[in-house]
C-alpha cells in the first residue's frame, strides 16, 4: 500500500514531532501523484491536514479486513501514536495521532486530501472502533473567527434540502455551494444573510483562519467536520494552536450535553435529573409524517433510526436509537421544535450531529438555546 510518508518518522521528542509537521507544510507534492480536480496538485506545496475526531472505546492496536486495515504503532512519546489507514490496495495514509485527551483525538498526516478524506471518513464508519467525526455547529465556527488571535479570511457554504419530496412535482430542491476568500469575505457572507431568499441555506461547511503575523503565520480552512487543512504559511506553532483552541472548544460542547443527559437517582427519593436540548426553526416542514420517516430512516447524514407514535395533531413521540454507539435517544416533535432527550450513556455527539446536519440539510437558521443562546 503505497502512501507518501510510507513510514512516518518514530520521533521521540516533542520538538522532533513538531519539526515533522512543519516539513510536511514545506513539502511539495510529487511529479508522479496524481492531480484531482479539486484536490492538491502537482508540484504546488503539499498541505498538512489535520483531523479531530471522538472515540468512545479504546480500540486494538491492529485491525485487518480485506477491505480495510487499521494498524498503531508507537513512537517514542506515550501520547503520540503512528496510525496506518489502508483501504485494500488502492489507498493508505499514515497519520501521526495525538492522544493527550484519550476521548479527542487528533490526526495529522501529509497525505493526498483525497486519500486521507476517505480513510477518515471510513474509520469513523467502522462499529467496532465507535470513532466520529467532530461535529461542528455554524456557531462555534463563528466564535473562532471571533478570538484576538485569529482572523477572518474567508468561508464556504454548502447547503441542500433533504427534506423535499422526490414527487414535490412544481417544489424546488433547493441548494447552495460556494466557497469566498479574501479581505472582502466577511462583507460578502453578511449581503448573502440581509436577503430574505437566501437566509435558510447560508450554512458554513468551512471557515478560513489566518493565525500569526506577517513573517510567520498558519492560513487554515476548518470544516464543520472538524478537519484543518493548512492552505499557507510556514508556522506550525500557530496551526497547532489554532488545533486546540478549537479541541478545547468542542471537549466542552460536548460535556455541556452531557451533563444534562437523563439520569436516574435511587437514593432518597427516586427522580429522573437532567433536561432536554430544544431545537427550534422558522420554516415550515414539509409535513411531520414524512420530515419524521427522513430524520429517523437510519441513512446518512443524520444515523438515526427511530419508531414514532402519533401523540395529537401535530405533536409526536419517537423513542430513536443512535447509529453509531446503538444508544437511546428520545425525541418530541411539534411544527417549529425538535425536543430531544439523551440517556444516561447516549454519546452527547450525537445531538451534536443532529444540530450540526439540520443546518446543513434543512434550514442553516435552526437554533438550540441550551447549546447557543
Amino acid at each position: 500500500m503505497p502512501s507518501w510518508f510510507d513510514h512516518l518518522p518514530k520521533v521521540s521528542s516533542r520538538k522532533e514531532f513538531m519539526d515533522t509537521l512543519s516539513g510536511i507544510m514545506r513539502s511539495e507534492v510529487a511529479e508522479d501523484e496524481i492531480e484531482e480536480e479539486g484536490e492538491e496538485r502537482r508540484g504546488r506545496p503539499r498541505e498538512l491536514k489535520s483531523y479531530l475526531v471522538e472515540t468512545n472505546s479504546k480500540p486494538s492496536e491492529s485491525y485487518l479486513t480485506e477491505k480495510f486495515q487499521f494498524k498503531i504503532r508507537p513512537t517514542g512519546l506515550d501520547n503520540l501514536k503512528i496510525l496506518q489507514l489502508g483501504l485494500g490496495m488502492s489507498k493508505s495514509a499514515e497519520f501521526y495521532v495525538d492522544m493527550q485527551d484519550e476521548r479527542f483525538w487528533v490526526m495529522h498526516t501529509g497525505a493526498l486530501a483525497n486519500d486521507a478524506h476517505r480513510l477518515v471518513s471510513l474509520l469513523t464508519h467502522i462499529p467496532e472502533f465507535q470513532f466520529d467525526r467532530a461535529w461542528i455547529p455554524a456557531q462555534m465556527l463563528e466564535g473562532v473567527t471571533k478570538t484576538q488571535a485569529n482572523r477572518f479570511e474567508g468561508f464556504g457554504l454548502d447547503y441542500y434540502d433533504y427534506f423535499v419530496p422526490e414527487d414535490s412535482g412544481e417544489v424546488p430542491i433547493e441548494e447552495l455551494s460556494m466557497s469566498v476568500s479574501g479581505s472582502n469575505a466577511k462583507q460578502a457572507l453578511d449581503a448573502m444573510r440581509s436577503k430574505p431568499a437566501l437566509q435558510k441555506s447560508v450554512s458554513y461547511n468551512k471557515i478560513r483562519i489566518k493565525r500569526g503575523d506577517v513573517l510567520k503565520f498558519a492560513k487554515d480552512d476548518i470544516t464543520q467536520w472538524g478537519n484543518f487543512s493548512v492552505k499557507d504559511g510556514d508556522s506550525i506553532d500557530d496551526h497547532i494552536a489554532l488545533v486546540e483552541e478549537v479541541r478545547g472548544d468542542y471537549r466542552q460542547a460536548v460535556s455541556q450535553v452531557e451533563k444534562s443527559r437523563l439520569v436516574g437517582k435511587e437514593s432518597g427519593n427516586p427522580r429522573l435529573e437532567g433536561k432536554a436540548f430544544n431545537i427550534t426553526f422558522e420554516s415550515a416542514s414539509p409535513g411531520l409524517e414524512f420530515f419524521i420517516e427522513r430524520l429517523f430512516s437510519g441513512t446518512e447524514p443524520f444515523r438515526l433510526w427511530g419508531i414514532k407514535s402519533r401523540v395529537d395533531k401535530d405533536y409526536y413521540q419517537v423513542n430513536a436509537i443512535d447509529l453509531h454507539s446503538g444508544y437511546p435517544l428520545d425525541f418530541e416533535i411539534a411544527p417549529g421544535l425538535i425536543r430531544v432527550y439523551l440517556s444516561d450513556r447516549t454519546c452527547g455527539n450525537a445531538l451534536l450531529r443532529l444540530y450540526v446536519n439540520l443546518q446543513h440539510y434543512f434550514d442553516s437558521r435552526v437554533s438550540c438555546p441550551e447549546l447557543y443562546s
